[in-house]
């Protein structure tokens, strides 16, 4: 992630310390990012909300983290006032499903949403019923929509039929 920032933000790079290590449980530790002047701090944003403690960084698991950006000088004081005049980190974080779905694909690409609802059952036999917002539609919807408009998939085998149960992100 910080090769990444530093190809967008190179002149911030003086301004980055590296991630020293994670601990043991799975944490940032050791990391201190500061704002634009030396030794400010940037407003932190996690999922909408301002953090309030000063070490929230170290306390999000990175494999949790779905986004991350930066604002920086006319682009954060126009968005977040003067709060953001150092500087705005603004994190999305993954919901309890999105990671456990990232955790069972890592891959997580998928050309349709009828593909990730077949990764879904790959382990069960039957005919396939799909459900779609607890309504039941053809596979030919599915191929037709995104993998990135579903929020979950799920697969069971009800009466040796594989039921499959998607849901939108609405």
């Amino acid at each position: 992630m910080e090769q990444e920032v530093v190809k967008l933000l190179p002149e911030t790079t003086s301004r980055l310390t590296r991630i020293k290590s994670t601990g043991s449980n799975g944490l940032i530790s050791g990391s201190s990012v500061h704002g634009i002047k030396n030794g400010e701090e940037p407003l932190i944003i996690i999922d909408g909300k301002e953090a309030l403690e000063k070490d929230a960084l170290s306390k999000l698991a990175p494999d949790h983290i779905k986004s991350l950006s930066i604002l920086k000088d006319k682009s954060a004081t126009a968005v977040y006032g003067e709060k953001g005049k150092d500087g705005v980190i603004i994190i999305e974080m993954l919901t309890d499903e999105e990671f456990q779905a990232k955790k069972n694909n890592p891959k997580g690409s998928y050309a349709n949403a009828w593909q990730l609802a077949e990764h879904a059952a790959k382990d069960i036999l039957g005919e396939v019923i799909y459900l779609l917002d607890g309504k039941e539609v053809h596979a030919g919807i599915l191929e037709t929509m995104s993998a990135e408009s579903i929020k979950t998939a799920s697969a069971e085998n009800v009466d040796g039929k594989v039921v499959i149960r998607l849901v939108s992100k609405k």
